[in-house]
């Protein structure tokens, strides 16, 4: 039998889960082996500059693609998220 590391777990499983919730560009998972703690430190700078495309999305398109479809999917696309946004 395989004995595996708690603590080697956590950190994994914290930067696994950082990475899904792709804050991992802001947050750090810090290991403290010596004590066994684990740290979250937020990059304020970076996180600021994660704010700023707050809400932005980028639509990929074929610029010979008809105008009208792309503009009317873009606008469905911007009414969906208003509907679905939390106040």
């Amino acid at each position: 039998m395989l004995w595996v590391d708690p603590f080697a777990a956590a950190l994994h499983a914290l930067q696994a889960r950082a990475g899904q919730l792709k804050i991992n560009h802001w947050v750090r998972v810090e290991a403290q082996s010596q004590n066994r703690l684990l740290a979250l430190t937020v990059d304020i700078a970076a996180l600021d500059e994660a704010r700023k495309l707050d809400g932005c999305y980028v639509i990929k398109t074929d610029l010979l693609a008809d105008w009208a479809t792309t503009h009317g999917r873009s606008t469905q696309e911007i009414t969906l998220h208003r509907e679905n946004r939390v106040h």
